[in-house]
């Protein structure tokens, strides 16, 4: 429900506050209002339905974590850990930090600076987190096992992440 409720709350902050989606204008001169609202329309849809299956999924990797045994905690914990820094690993993959660091015009760089931070805080915030987890948890044990469910479902979620924004690219 939290998911769902974040979604509809940055679409309806979209709709009424940023508007991004207002104010262009299609090649014979009309409005392309329309359009931008088809797109957030679209998008909202998209975005709640993924919230409707990863949310309980999420649960149930979060209750698996707090009351499996160490193995299970482990696997649940890496796989946390590897789902929510997916995203980070993709946009790193497609822009090396040492590609956004040498660009020279100061105006670029200050932005691919902030861009590379919060890349970096989506990747080493699930990282600290399962730290956490596994010193809460008493999961240093299973060690190898958190590393590989973190690791393949990091790369797997990269994967998926891909997908997503080049469907969304492709609207």
């Amino acid at each position: 429900m939290l998911l769902v409720l974040a979604t509809l709350l940055y679409y309806l902050l979209v709709l009424m506050v940023s508007r991004r989606w207002s104010g262009g204008h299609l090649e014979d001169g009309t409005s392309a209002d329309l359009l931008g609202l088809r797109s957030v329309a679209i998008m909202t849809a998209a975005w709640l339905a993924a919230a409707v299956v990863a949310g309980p999924m999420l649960g149930m990797l979060g209750y698996v974590l707090r009351v499996g045994k160490p193995p299970t905690s482990a696997l649940a914990a890496g796989g946390l850990c590897g789902l929510l820094s997916g995203d980070g690993w993709q946009a790193l993959v497609l822009a090396p930090p040492w590609r956004l660091l040498a660009v020279t015009d100061p105006d670029q760089a200050q932005f691919f600076r902030g861009v590379l931070a919060g890349q970096t805080v989506k990747i080493v915030l699930p990282i600290v987190v399962l730290a956490w987890l596994a010193t809460a948890h008493r999961l240093w044990r299973a060690w190898p096992m958190l590393l590989t469910a973190a690791v393949s479902c990091g790369a797997l979620s990269a994967a998926l992440w891909y997908v997503v924004y080049a469907a969304a690219g492709s609207i």
